[in-house]
């Protein structure tokens, strides 16, 4: 399933220039968007921009613009285009100019589409200039028959200086709305109601956030849906078919669960044979994008997205009269739900088994049976039921599930050679997000993949890895690195050094439990996500014989009720160690207001610590 807000107009990304309305890169002149919505749930939206451009680089950026329709749903046309001069002269589109082609997908990312998008490119657009154009979508067949949703968000790192967008329906559709910036008046024409929006602002420079635009951005939504159980009672009447079980799936279910008697461990046996032997395919075609295959057919392909899982994942408990049910859920950093139910905010389904309190991700590249990865924690959820669905939360991720725990034993030669050693391993969504790394540097081979790791760390030299098998299902995993560093000569003669860490794969102390290590430009207001777990770090090097350290860094603890952080630096024997160990407590899945501004002094501090150095004497 992938249904991203749309967060762009005409294909221009957001969120990588900043610039007050004065000196602004990209300004947003003009913004026209009318939709009709008919009585079934069909549209046609009419979107009429005019982008300018403040300098050569912004003028590259929005020559060639696209937007992107659904084969078979939609329609999409190019009703007109041009380029407007400063000077007030306008170019128009060349016919030529305008191409049709299959949108791109992430080539690390295994997906079938019917996603087609067209491509207009302007001519002469230059600093100071503008391209004007009108496009228009037509929905032929909606997901929801007779269902309508809508969101929009206006990144703040741009000026949006003329903004009007409507929505007219029958006065018998009444559609429900909620705004953040964008100001709402309605209106009443026959038998027609017109819900208008109008917005502008500056841009600004001081936008900094990890949590998702609709958490954050000013944004407005609507839907014809009554609440999110309604949105989560359509899909359930699309979904509960596919759940059936055939004597192929029987078969199967018997096979996996043969001698195993508690239904718990036939819970756990199933969900690791669905992890391991269907590969995950993202299928976005026509109604597959919400609409999920056949339980029988994802076990005959061996493949399926989300959805797919979730079904062949039910349908072989269910076999076993074990009752699951799929779940709706958001996988960016997003954790607030609007007041209208779109189909904006969820892009992920996994699985819950009621009997005993289980969330299940098969998607999640073996995820320890009873865990899920690391941003699926906290979220709000719609429980898909035919019975009648509901809204929920996944619990915040409990202390004791998540630990990662990295060692690093290196020697330093008398020629600066370094050679090491790094074990990695992880438990619970650690263990997860180890192994989801360590297949992605199985593919380019492990010794170039040691080479990658050395250079994320700011090392360079050699290694190779060894991977434990990723086609198992266990509640922890390990990685062993073997290194050999640059000669680094001067480290001998004085000059200051940190320790090296290695092959290390997971994150180092503080980073993902407290909040971003690396983004030093997050404001201490800005709320984070955040977890339970423990994270520890241990680095040893020996160095030549007679050489010594002239001072060690200083020892650091921090403490408090939600987490402590030590490092502790010996040296004893030739060998300089430090030892570094967060625990967090942390119970909720984002820290927001004075638990915010405690982990962003961490952090700080954390960072500082992370960079000591050491210089050597004799």
């Amino acid at each position: 399933m992938l249904t991203k807000p749309a967060l762009a107009f005409a294909g221009l990304a957001l969120g990588a220039l900043a610039a007050h309305a004065e000196d602004a890169p990209i300004t947003f002149r003009e913004l026209r968007s009318d939709t009709v919505l008919a009585e079934d749930g069909k549209t046609v939206q009419t979107v009429h921009l005019v982008i300018a451009a403040g300098n050569d680089g912004a003028a590259r950026g929005v020559a060639q613009q696209n937007a992107a329709y659904t084969e078979g749903l939609q329609r999409l046309e190019l009703l007109d285009g041009a380029t407007l001069k400063a000077d007030g002269t306008r170019i128009p589109l060349a016919p030529g100019a305008v191409r049709e082609q299959l949108a791109p997908g992430s080539p690390n990312l295994p997906q079938f589409s019917d996603l087609k998008r067209i491509v207009a490119v302007f001519p002469n657009v230059q600093a100071g200039d503008a391209v004007e154009l009108t496009w228009r979508f037509t929905t032929l067949q909606p997901l929801f028959p007779g269902q309508f949703s809508q969101a929009r968000a206006f990144s703040p790192n741009f000026p949006w200086q003329d903004v009007r967008m409507t929505v007219s329906a029958p006065l018998d559709r009444p559609l429900h709305t909620e705004e953040f910036g964008p100001t709402l008046q309605v209106s009443e024409t026959g038998d027609t109601r017109t819900y208008t929006w109008t917005y502008s602002a500056p841009g600004r420079t001081d936008n900094h956030s990890v949590l998702a635009p609709l958490d954050r951005f000013p944004r407005l939504f609507v839907s014809t849906f009554p609440s999110w159980p309604a949105l989560g009672d359509a899909w359930a009447a699309l979904v509960e078919p596919k759940i059936a079980v055939t004597p192929a799936i029987q078969t199967l279910a018997d096979t996996l669960t043969q001698g195993i008697d508690d239904p718990r461990a036939q819970t756990e046996a199933i969900y690791d044979w669905v992890s391991r032997h269907i590969r995950w395919v993202a299928l976005y075609i026509g109604y597959d994008t919400w609409v999920p295959h056949a339980a029988a057919d994802i076990l005959a392909n061996g493949y399926g997205d989300c959805k797919d899982q979730v079904v062949l994942l039910s349908a072989l408990l269910r076999a076993k009269g074990i009752t699951a049910e799929p779940v709706l859920i958001n996988s960016f950093n997003s954790y607030k739900l609007s007041g209208p139910a779109t189909t904006a905010f969820f892009n992920h389904a996994i699985t819950y088994v009621p009997r005993f309190g289980l969330y299940l991700d098969t998607t999640a590249e073996g995820a320890p049976f009873g865990t899920v990865p690391f941003p699926l924690y906290g979220k709000p959820i719609v429980h898909v039921r035919l019975e009648g669905s509901e809204l929920g939360q996944i619990p915040a991720l409990p202390a004791g599930v998540a630990a990662a725990r990295v060692e690093t034993t290196a020697t330093l030669g008398v020629d600066g050679v370094v050679t090491g050693t790094t074990l990695s391993e992880g438990t619970g969504p650690d263990a997860t997000r180890l192994r989801v790394e360590a297949e992605r540097l199985q593919v380019s081979g492990t010794k170039r993949g040691a080479e990658t790791v050395l250079r994320t760390h700011g090392q360079a030299g050699t290694g190779d890895l060894e991977l434990a098998p990723l086609d198992q299902v266990s509640p922890q995993y390990r990685v062993v690195g073997h290194f050999t560093l640059n000669p680094q000569p001067e480290w001998l003669t004085g000059e200051a050094f940190p320790i090296p860490s290695g092959l290390t794969m997971l994150a180092r102390p503080g980073d993902g439990l407290l909040g971003p290590l690396g983004n030093r430009d997050l404001p201490a207001i800005e709320p984070t996500p955040c977890y339970a777990g423990e994270q520890r770090e241990d680095l040893a090097l020996t160095l030549p014989p007679g050489r010594h350290p002239d001072r060690l860094p200083r020892d650091r603890t921090i403490d408090n009720p939600d987490f402590t952080y030590t490092s502790r630096w010996s040296f004893q024997d030739g060998t300089i160690a430090v030892h570094r160990a967060l625990t967090s407590r942390i119970a909720s899945p984002l820290c927001e207001g004075p638990l915010r501004e405690q982990a962003a002094r961490a952090l700080s501090v954390i960072r500082q610590d992370l960079q000591a150095r050491i210089s050597l004497e004799d």
